[in-house]
């Protein structure tokens, strides 16, 4: 219902690897309590900030314009090259 895909990383990965995921991906915005984290042009959100957040009110669940064929989430893995 997002209308997003998760990409997961990992924030032991090494700063190169987290660059090039993010660029490849195409991220938008990205949640981490990794303060070194090279955003470039991507939001970087803290996840205090996320607690900090309040919480709105809706009237029911958000409307969805999303299928079945759309990306819920894309893994990343080291192919025999050693890039994702």
């Amino acid at each position: 219902k997002a209308g997003a895909a998760y990409v997961p990383m990992d924030p032991a990965y090494p700063l190169e690897r987290l660059a090039y995921t993010t660029a490849d991906a195409e991220l938008a915005v990205v949640v981490t309590d990794r303060a070194d984290f090279p955003g470039g042009t991507v939001r970087v959100i803290g996840t205090a900030e996320i607690a900090e957040l309040t919480p709105g009110t809706c009237d029911g669940p958000p409307s969805s314009s999303t299928g079945p064929h759309d990306p819920a989430y894309v893994i990343y893995t080291s192919g025999p090259t050693g890039t994702p």
